[in-house]
């Protein structure tokens, strides 16, 4: 009883990694370096960065239907080290949502018991 449960963990494992390796290699073969959409709107807040005029309130305007403020700081910090470079912020996107994914794995196999654990 306890290889068909092996072989289906071995299989559930297969499926999470390959979603996580297409889409970091569709994100290193086609990503580009050019501001598509709503990175136009980082503009502004790049300008007055470099201008020494950011405010409070440029930082927590409205985007759309929500305030932006933790984002704004990361891609400010992103802009900065890697002359925005969209490919890198693109990357370190991966990188959080792939964190994310882990962290909740993490807290399935806290929450279950252990026959049940991913």
């Amino acid at each position: 009883m306890k290889k068909p449960l092996l072989k289906l963990e071995v299989l559930l494992k297969i499926f999470y990694i390959i979603p996580i390796i297409l889409t970091l290699s569709l994100i290193l073969l086609w990503g580009v370096n050019v501001p598509y959409m709503d990175d136009w709107s980082s503009v502004q807040l790049f300008k007055s960065t470099l201008e020494h005029n950011l405010d409070f309130g440029l930082l927590f305007s409205q985007h759309n239907e929500h305030r932006m403020l933790i984002p704004k700081l990361i891609f400010l910090g992103l802009a900065y080290i890697s002359k925005w470079n969209l490919k890198v912020q693109m990357l370190v996107s991966y990188l959080l949502a792939l964190l994310n994914f882990f962290l909740i794995i993490h807290l399935s196999n806290i929450t279950t018991t252990s026959t049940t654990q991913i």
